[in-house]
Formats: C-alpha cells, structure tokens, sequence
C-alpha cells in the first residue's frame, strides 16, 4: 500500500505530471525574465593590439580574443601567433580559438605564422601551435589538402 498524506488523493491534479508539450515555450518559461545580452561594440585595434602584451593576464586574454574578431587582417594574425607563445595558459587558449576566428580555414598566413611557433624552444608553446595547427587546417578532402604549406605543416608535425 502507498501511504497517503491526510486530505490528499493519488489520483488528484496536484500528483499528475504535465507533459511539457501541454504548455507553449511562452508558459513553460514565465519566471524567467531573462533577457539577451547587448552585443558589446568592437574595441580599436590599437587598442588590443596594446593590450595584447599588457603585464595583467585577464587583460591579454580578453585583447587576444577579440582581436580574433579582425578577420583577415594581418596585425591581428600576428599578434594573435604571438600570443601562442605567451607564459600564460589561458591567453594561449584565447589565442587558438582566435586564431580559428580571424581566417579560413586552411589561410595561409595563418597556417604560416602558426607553423613558425611550431620550431619554439618552449614546449608549452610547440603544443599550442601544434593544437592550433589541427584547428585551422583542413582536414581530409580539404582543398589545401596536398599543397606545399599543407606538406610543411605535415613535415612539422613528425
């Protein structure tokens, strides 16, 4: 036998269990007032590009990842290869997903500077571009596939 809670029923409404299909997404979501969030506007590029080699780590990272916003340009491209070989994790990690960001897949300048962190003395900074390197070239069927940068990137990575 189910015990039961004095005055309620089993069988009554405040036990049954709506289906979310029953309700609109409108209802379903009532005591959320949550509304999205103001783009924020694109900073100078001096700007980032300034802030990209500041002494506080948050400050190079959050620079490091808008410059990823400058597509095909190639201040930005540099900068952001240079930020592959910096002493801090996180703005290395700001500096792949950037550098996936501000060109095609499979760009040459950016598979080029890429490719040159590659030969770093730094270890942190050889697996950085290495993680980069899969991130912005093309993979198997690619049009790059088989080119002579596409061959250097290959001679690199053995």
């Amino acid at each position: 036998r189910v015990p039961r809670l004095p005055g309620t029923q089993l069988g009554s409404r405040a036990f049954q269990r709506r289906s979310t299909l029953e309700f609109p997404t409108s209802q379903r979501r009532c005591f959320s007032e949550v509304k999205p969030k103001a783009k924020r506007p694109l900073r100078p590029k001096e700007e980032l590009l300034r802030d990209a080699t500041h002494h506080d780590v948050p400050v190079r990272r959050r620079a490091v990842k808008d410059l990823g916003k400058y597509r095909e340009d190639p201040e930005a491209i540099e900068a952001i290869a240079k930020a592959l070989g910096d002493e801090d994790v996180a703005v290395q990690l700001a500096a792949q997903g950037a550098m996936s960001k501000v060109a095609e897949l499979g760009d040459e300048r950016t598979v080029k500077v890429t490719l040159e962190r590659v030969s770093s003395t730094c270890e942190w900074t050889r697996i950085a571009a290495l993680s980069t390197l899969a991130d912005i070239t093309g993979k198997f069927g690619h049009a790059t596939r088989g080119s002579d940068l596409d061959v250097q990137v290959d001679a690199a990575v053995k």
